[in-house]
């Protein structure tokens, strides 16, 4: 026992590094447009904020539908069925291209909901623009994360981080150029950083389907062989797993959109410290997130070699090293939150609100490190959809219900507690669906190893 313990802690550890750092890269883009763009102007930082709240969610939701390609591919490669991989990839990257039509229809409708936010006209315009160069980024973020899926399944994570790495080093001064209008191009301001975010989806989806097609590493898979129009069978399987993951994430990355729409009211400033404090509890977040993807990968190859007793207990190594971790990065969070909210803003107003609640961020870290590992653990099982259910009760009644209590009324208190209420009311959500998504794990563990599973859910999800 402790022989495997500390074999699949170190397997763990060699997959989740790189997933660690392409997330911390992922995010590294949103916190250089947020830095970039909080030293233009609290207006600029503002736009990015109210841009980014709506069509974030839609584009984490195109991509979580796709994120069912990692436990099908990695239950398939522990099985070694590799025939169905190569089935399964080519309809990924179908859905990948009806997901992007769909995601840029909706898109293109969002800068009319920009307009009812605010009657800052100067704030909406760049919002808008944000929103519309954004939208052609749907494209490449959806094509990335199937060809992500597979090399992920197959437990290559390095590539996805060096891939993640030029695309970081592209964004940086991508946005300098458009934020700034250099080389004759015109002045967009906060707005240039959608635009650059764009382009840099789309060169890093073009250079890692260019890789998997390529390298020599996927050539037994024979992926040029297979039928090249849609199978609706196919993809309808994908999208009976993917859908519940993304609208699981849907409801987590909308509650964040939501109280930062309802919070515009409250004034530029108010919202520019929301989102820095935002913007590094969602830094902080990677850690966690890593782990959780980690462990879905890790499950769903065990489940297909039928190591069910394994996959418990590797599910709850995860759990104790994810605890840990949150600790660990919720201390330093409380420690150093001045230092660190200086880095993203000059402003003195902008922040005393950050610091203020990221006060509050550091201690629900440790319900968010909690829930978001364990749906990652359930996710290899390739049990999504109790995972919605229990991320749409806590999310929206339990969240966004308490945090119109708390930051709009004064129901519970003297007077409305403003942001600190909404922030509050993330604690509360997360918190229950973390308890919830335990429950849920230790069952359908336990259920499995005892051997009582449904056969066709494990060996042949599609």
């Amino acid at each position: 026992m402790k022989s495997f313990i500390q074999n699949e802690a170190f397997r763990l550890v060699r997959l989740a590094f790189p997933v660690l750092i392409t997330q911390l890269i992922m995010i590294g883009m949103s916190v250089v447009d947020t830095l970039m763009a909080g030293q233009v102007s609290a207006t600029d930082l503002a736009a990015v904020a109210l841009g980014g709240s709506l069509i974030m969610p839609l584009v984490f939701f195109c991509q979580g539908v796709l994120l069912a390609v990692t436990p099908i591919i990695a239950n398939h490669f522990g099985a070694k069925r590799y025939r169905y991989i190569r089935r399964n990839m080519m309809q990924s990257l179908w859905l990948a291209f009806f997901l992007s039509l769909f995601g840029f229809a909706i898109a293109t409708q969002l800068g009319r909901v920009a307009a009812m936010m605010s009657q800052d006209q100067h704030l909406i315009a760049l919002a808008s623009r944000y929103i519309h160069f954004m939208s052609f980024g749907i494209f490449g973020g959806c094509f990335y994360q199937a060809w992500r899926g597979l090399n992920e399944g197959m437990g290559n994570t390095r590539v996805i981080m060096m891939f993640g790495i030029l695309g970081l080093l592209l964004n940086i001064p991508a946005n300098y150029i458009f934020i700034h209008g250099l080389f004759g191009l015109p002045r967009l301001g906060g707005a240039g950083c959608g635009l650059a975010t764009a382009l840099v989806f789309t060169f890093m989806a073009l250079g890692l389907g260019g890789y998997v097609y390529s390298c020599k590493r996927y050539r037994y898979l024979q992926l040029f062989q297979i039928q090249f129009w849609p199978r609706w069978d196919r993809i309808y399987a994908i999208l009976c797993l993917g859908l519940p993951i993304a609208f699981s994430i849907f409801f987590e990355i909308s509650l964040f959109s939501a109280i930062t729409l309802l919070m515009t009211p409250f004034g530029p400033t108010t919202i520019a410290g929301h989102q820095v404090a935002l913007n590094v509890v969602s830094v902080v977040f990677m850690v966690p997130l890593s782990i959780g993807i980690t462990l879905t990968i890790r499950v769903g190859q065990l489940l297909g070699e039928r190591r069910l007793v394994d996959a418990r207990r590797v599910g709850l190594l995860g759990l104790g090293l994810c605890l840990i971790v949150a600790m660990f990065t919720a201390s330093l969070t409380l420690i150093f939150r001045p230092n660190i909210v200086h880095f993203y803003s000059q402003d003195p107003q902008v922040q005393i609100v950050a610091i203020h609640l990221l006060l509050i961020g550091a201690a629900f870290q440790i319900f968010d490190a909690l829930q978001v590992v364990t749906a990652g653990i359930l996710r290899g099982y390739q049990d999504t959809r109790s995972v919605l259910w229990i991320t749409l009760i806590s999310y929206w009644p339990i969240g966004l219900g308490s945090g119109c209590i708390l930051g709009l009324t004064d129901w519970l208190t003297k007077k409305p507690m403003g942001a600190t209420g909404f922030w509050l009311a993330f604690m509360f959500g997360l918190g229950c669906s973390a308890i919830l998504l335990l429950i849920r794990f230790s069952r359908l563990s336990r259920r499995y190893a005892n051997w009582n599973i449904p056969s066709q859910k494990v060996q042949h999800a599609i």
